[in-house]
């Protein structure tokens, strides 16, 4: 796909479902350069979408090794499960807006994480893009960390080349907080220069665990239980004596480590099957407090390494889930006083951004990225070799890519006998 219509105005579509695997997100965006090459975005389309228990059921399976789902027949099912779903976001999307399918350029797919080992070189995002790209008429575009980590990236976190553009800043360090299952951040210096991006550990997944298994209910919200607990500090002691979070940044992670097993130790001293609620409050005190210390010692292990090209005054941005724990960000706040950081909290909606879709939004854009053949320049996040061009291209019969084909025998399949694709082969 060439640049010929960079500088009109266009729309693509944003999926996102994090490793919390609460529901899946998606945006409807217009994305256009303007004279100097600067990207103007706007929001024209918001929708979510709940995964169903049996869903839920499949995906976090999918997610545990040895499982009863832990097989390739879950997996393709797991993975159409995804696309189906996103295609019903994009319908909803298309309908709150009015557009058609023809309007938009591309679907940027995030697809489901259930397995993230860049140690090993792969991080596993299941999707179907061409049942996607099939089911909407528009060109779905997947697997967006494969690049990064065929460049000896770690393919995690992305967002961070999305971040740089809406959130830079002249005169502040500004730290964007993603408090998805695992958190991670963005470290913006001045002039938006990128400093870092990396994940500095669990964010909601142990304590959605805790809700799930135990409680029957999704989350904690707004942190309401954990504030009535108590911290056990030597257990917190033990669990942040994890080697990842003392390991050289930039790093990534995921429910590879911070799950069931990475607590059981802990959990051993309660009796499972008779949890009181003050030990349930007691238990998500502690996970609320591993994640809140391992955010700011990580923002404060970044400001003593660049502390000389730093502004003094840094602003945390928060987005995800965990954007809305009230009582985790209260914790933050304070532990980054102990820490004596110049650090105040701000939400995405002070942007003018909703923090439930700003993931959403960077996938938009990666497809924009993908679409122009842009390479994202990752390195200082990722440890790429290399400036990648992410995503996969599935081509929709009718979409964007066959549309602006120059040549006839790549033109939209019309169906006929008589059409370029079959004439090609004869």
């Amino acid at each position: 796909m060439n640049d010929e219509h960079q500088d009109v105005e266009q729309l693509f579509i944003g999926l996102m479902s994090g490793t919390s695997i609460d529901g899946l997100d998606g945006v409807l965006m217009s994305i256009k350069a303007d004279e100097q090459g600067c990207l103007k975005f706007k929001t024209l389309a918001t929708t979510s979408c709940d995964w169903t228990t049996e869903e839920k059921l499949l995906l976090n399976g999918l997610c545990q090794p040895h499982s009863a789902h832990d097989n390739v027949y879950s997996l393709g099912l797991g993975a159409n499960v995804v696309a189906t779903k996103e295609a019903l976001a994009v319908k909803q999307l298309l309908a709150q807006s009015h557009y058609q399918a023809q309007d938009i350029c591309a679907i940027g797919a995030h697809g489901q994480t259930i397995c993230h080992q860049p140690q090993d070189a792969f991080s596993l995002q299941i999707d179907n893009g061409p049942l996607l790209a099939n089911s909407t008429d528009i060109d779905a575009i997947v697997n967006f960390r494969a690049a990064d980590i065929a460049n000896g990236g770690q393919g995690a976190p992305l967002a961070q080349a999305f971040h740089q553009m809406v959130f830079a800043s002249a005169n502040k360090t500004r730290v964007v907080l993603n408090l998805g299952g695992i958190a991670n951040i963005t470290v913006l210096g001045a002039q938006g220069a990128l400093i870092s991006a990396f994940d500095t550990g669990p964010a909601n997944t142990l304590i959605d665990y805790i809700c799930r298994t135990y409680l029957n209910i999704s989350f904690d919200k707004d942190g309401n239980l954990a504030r009535q607990g108590q911290v056990n500090h030597q257990a917190l002691t033990k669990l942040l004596s994890h080697p990842y979070f003392t390991q050289p940044y930039p790093k990534s992670t995921g429910r590879e480590l911070f799950n069931s097993n990475f607590i059981s130790d802990y959990l051993s001293q309660y009796d499972l099957t008779n949890l009181t609620q003050a030990n349930l409050c007691d238990i998500l005190a502690t996970l609320t407090e591993l994640t809140a210390k391992t955010v700011i010692d990580a923002i404060a292990k970044v400001y003593q390494d660049h502390e000389s090209t730093l502004c003094k005054d840094i602003e945390i941005v928060a987005c995800g889930g965990g954007a809305f724990n009230s009582y985790l960000l209260e914790r933050m706040a304070l532990l980054a006083h102990e820490a004596k950081l110049n650090l105040t909290i701000a939400q995405c909606s002070d942007f003018g951004i909703d923090a439930k879709f700003l993931e959403a939004q960077a996938f938009a854009y990666f497809a924009y990225c993908t679409v122009h053949a842009h390479c994202l320049p990752l390195h200082n996040s990722t440890h790429a070799s290399r400036p990648s061009i992410l995503g996969c291209i599935c081509p929709a019969p009718s979409g964007f890519y066959a549309r602006t084909r120059s040549s006839t025998s790549a033109r939209a399949c019309s169906g006929t006998s008589a059409c370029a694709c079959t004439s090609a082969r004869t």
